[in-house]
């Protein structure tokens, strides 16, 4: 009555929740005094009656309520380790409210909270409150340190969080941290250790490699990977592009990349027995491809380019030399037949080559000739069929076999019709060099070959004939000799062309002696010499596969 009077409705309101609960006796005296005692202020009065009650939880409750740790601490000295955890863990929560985050980790890790005290730092961005929290914890408690590198590498922090995934033992995240930071040698070091993790390393480093248009490293990266499927992708694709934008040195070269590929799918170190398996056949085939893209790149720029600093003979040699290696089929992506016709129809022109002439322009008139120069086309053409000279070629621009002497027509492949070798070309000027290939007989090796090749020559008795030049040598191909033959050859004329594995190696004659040839030692092409150092001092490496190998300079 006395509080109706002076109207205090909070004390009403209390008095009229108590009594009812009273009513159902739902709760004891103590906890009802308790809680009249705490709406009086009389905390501590209220706390011995809520731990008399055994309602320590209430006690604790109403302390975390009104912010009083330090008394609820107080209160606590005796209670369960429980109510301690809970007490720190409130007090946690309090800190977060009030924007005390570093206050807040601290309890709850106190409280062996430390899961929930990452995610608030976490939350911080503080990257280094994370490490110190990772070092003070065990190494077994591996959930709270996993959660903490993760953390750590979302805000990149990769160094701290090497040093956590360290102290976990999880080595292979470690490498895969360094490969985030792009830390390329430092990942591959640590991998030398993981055999299962190096292939995913150099997989990534390929991805990486190709996004920073590095393409042949990531080719390679690609095969150490494993992932040939996905080196041969990517070659297509710069062939592909290296085509469409008229850069046929690139193409040719990216093309040659994938010849030398399709070898090394066969296993280093196998020794070829079938010509047919279907990876030598892709190789030749590609290597034949890659041919045409780099003669035709001559070709282009010569037609396109104002000036051009190839003489007519190199152009007349490399026209016909794409004509023989395309020989009827259709032509390459990108290789225009007229192009190829047309300038060796120009070059037979200047060099006296009539016949060849007229038939290059009877060829022509069966092609879509471009807009701009029919008339020109058509002028060739007219001239071609009144030569007052006679339809005659000279002998000296017909393709030459040095091995049996005999000249070949022009339009019939790169290969003798006579003893059937494949014609050498010097792939500079593309002129048939003066080289006949033999093997030595069977039963003889490799290494046997090659000591007697290099030793010094025996000196030849009168009535000892040249093998070379005898006639059932002449007409088998290549030529067989024994190794006196083999003893017999002179040094200084032969040409060794180690082949990549699983090829055999081949073996040449320099029937010309005088005329220094090259072979490079990486594609196996073969050069005047005098035309691979010209190329080689411009360039800085070999102009087929770009090879930067000082040695082929001696």
């Amino acid at each position: 009555d006395a509080y109706v009077k002076v109207r205090n409705l909070p004390w009403l309101e209390l008095i009229g929740d108590l009594k009812e609960r009273q009513k159902r006796g739902e709760t004891s005296k103590e906890v009802l005094l308790a809680e009249t005692y705490a709406f009086a202020g009389k905390y501590k009065d209220a706390a011995r009656l809520y731990q008399k009650s055994g309602n320590n939880s209430k006690a604790l409750a109403m302390y975390s309520d009104l912010r009083m740790f330090d008394l609820a601490q107080e209160f606590l000295k005796e209670g369960s380790a429980a109510d301690r955890k809970e007490l720190i863990r409130r007090r946690a929560e309090w800190a977060c409210s009030v924007h005390e985050p570093r206050a807040a980790a601290e309890l709850l890790l106190s409280a062996g909270e430390a899961e929930r005290a990452i995610e608030i730092v976490a939350e911080q961005g503080w990257a280094d409150v994370l490490l110190d929290i990772g070092r003070r914890l065990a190494a077994s408690e591996k959930a709270p340190l996993e959660l903490i590198a993760t953390h750590l590498r979302r805000l990149k922090a990769l160094p701290l969080a090497a040093e956590i995934y360290r102290k976990l033992g999880e080595e292979e995240q470690v490498v895969q941290l360094h490969v985030e930071a792009r830390d390329w040698p430092e990942a591959f070091r640590l991998a030398e250790h993981l055999p299962k993790v190096l292939p995913s390393i150099h997989f990534q480093h390929a991805q990486w490699l190709a996004e920073s248009d590095q393409f042949i490293s990531a080719h390679e990266a690609y095969i150490s990977a494993g992932k040939p499927h996905e080196a041969t992708k990517l070659l297509r694709n710069l062939v592909e592009c290296a085509v469409s934008e008229e850069r046929y040195l690139d193409a040719g070269y990216y093309t040659w990349l994938r010849a030398k590929q399709a070898l090394k799918l066969l296993g280093e170190g196998k020794q070829m027995v079938d010509g047919n398996d279907s990876a030598v056949v892709d190789y030749r085939s590609l290597l034949k491809l890659s041919s045409i893209y780099y003669a035709y790149n001559t070709i282009n720029s010569y037609l396109k380019e104002p000036f051009t600093s190839s003489p007519p003979l190199t152009l007349f040699n490399t026209s016909r030399f794409v004509v023989n290696q395309i020989n009827g089929a259709l032509p390459p992506k990108g290789i225009s037949l007229f192009a190829v016709y047309y300038t060796l129809s120009k070059q037979a022109k200047v060099l006296g080559a009539n016949k060849l002439h007229l038939q290059i322009n009877n060829k022509l008139q069966s092609l879509k000739i471009p807009a701009g120069i029919q008339e020109q086309v058509d002028i060739s053409y007219i001239s071609s069929r009144a030569c007052p000279g006679g339809f005659n070629d000279p002998e000296e621009l017909l393709p030459m076999c040095y091995k049996c002497s005999n000249y070949s027509p022009h339009l019939h492949g790169n290969r003798c019709p006579n003893c059937q070798q494949e014609y050498v070309f010097s792939y500079v000027s593309f002129e048939i060099l003066p080289l006949a290939e033999f093997a030595p007989e069977p039963g003889i090796s490799e290494l046997d070959a090659e000591r007697l090749l290099l030793a010094p020559p025996k000196s030849a008795t009168y009535d000892q004939q040249d093998q070379f030049i005898q006639e059932d040598i002449i007409d088998t191909y290549p030529s067989t000799l024994d190794r006196e033959a083999l003893r017999a050859i002179d040094p200084r004329e032969v040409i060794i062309v180690r082949g990549p594995a699983p090829l055999a190696t081949r073996y040449y004659r320099n029937l010309l002696p005088e005329l220094q040839i090259t072979v490079c030692s990486e594609c196996n092409q073969v050069f005047h010499s005098e035309d691979f150092e010209l190329q080689f001092l411009q360039k800085g490496h070999c102009p087929f596969c770009r090879s930067t190998d000082e040695s082929l300079m001696n």
